[in-house]
């Protein structure tokens, strides 16, 4: 039975407001952006995978939010529903009651209205590509042991391979092994230019998998991928994908011991109750198994499938 290892939401918008604001001898963007590099259009005829990674974005009077995501393909039919996979954290599960928009205090959100848009097509060479769907409803978000959005789109899959977003394999083990070559994909924000905020895709090798624990006394949780590769602001959600274009997890953001006892920075959490092993590892939610969640033949999720491990209730 595949499994679905579960995490904590772990960083946030305001971690990165400390992180660049840090003193020289400290991580700063240049060490964010070594072997990152912005995909053309040119690149889809064959390596098409780019056109399902999508951005949810929102402006604030503090600048722009938002998070990444993909598309995902299990292989269903045409007419079942098109779905967009996440991260829960960085308001990215905003939902809308009576015409307000707010962020939910619950820790599991299941089947809840949106008023969050995905834009795909996001290439810094053309605008041609571009197309904006509205999210009809957050399935599920669990803001609990887990950094992991499901949302389904105003759209079916038909209708995202039409034009062009043919979407994601999940891949059958979320852990690769010890120094295989992986992309992390994403559009960044705020950290760059606007010349430079456009879909951009990470290599670098995968390294195990950790424990953690979410920083300032909370609870131990299971484990999450790791890889070399580091990401900046608005990548989170992101796949992270495997040679064979098949998605491993999402992004969640990256282990710096140094200020684990910070607020909105990760650690690695000992089996004696101490902080250790390691630093400046890019994360993710792992998502195996997550397929068992939808029924294979309408494509339509349901949490009370007999092999789908998501977690309902605290």
């Amino acid at each position: 039975m595949n499994k679905i290892f579960l995490i904590w939401p772990l960083y946030t918008v305001a971690f990165y407001s400390i992180l660049f604001n840090a003193k020289a001898d400290e991580l700063n963007v240049e060490d964010f952006t070594r072997n990152l590099r912005l995909v053309s259009s040119s690149e889809l005829e064959s390596n098409n995978h780019y056109e399902s990674v999508g951005q949810i974005k929102y402006e604030t009077k503090n600048g722009f939010f938002g998070c990444s995501g993909f598309v995902p393909d299990f292989g269903h039919n045409d007419s079942s529903p098109a779905y967009f996979i996440t991260v829960s954290h960085a308001k990215c599960s905003l939902l809308i009651k009576n015409n307000q928009v707010f962020k939910s205090n619950k820790k599991i959100i299941t089947n809840a209205k949106s008023p969050l848009k995905v834009t795909f097509g996001l290439f810094a060479d053309t605008t041609s590509f571009t197309a904006t769907l509205n999210v009809k409803r957050i399935l599920y978000a669990n803001f609990d042991d887990m950094d992991l959005s499901i949302m389904q789109l105003d759209a079916t899959f038909g209708h995202m391979k039409s034009i062009g977003t043919k979407g994601l394999k999940i891949a059958p083990h979320s852990f690769p092994g010890l120094n295989k070559p992986l992309h992390v994909l994403g559009i960044p924000l705020n950290d760059l230019p606007m010349s430079s905020r456009f879909i951009s895709e990470y290599s670098c090798q995968s390294e195990l998998p950790i424990p953690l624990a979410h920083n300032k006394s909370q609870s131990i949780i299971p484990i999450a991928g790791s890889h070399s590769c580091l990401g900046l602001q608005g990548t989170s959600g992101g796949p992270i994908i495997n040679m064979k274009k098949e998605v491993l997890g999402v992004s969640i953001g990256f282990l710096d011991l140094d200020h684990c006892t910070d607020d909105g920075y990760l650690c690695r959490f000992n089996t004696d109750g101490s902080f250790g092993g390691g630093k400046h590892k890019g994360l993710y939610q792992p998502i195996e198994g997550i397929q068992n969640c939808f029924e294979p033949k309408t494509g339509a999720f349901n949490l009370s499938l007999k092999n789908c491990l998501l977690k309902t209730e605290l």
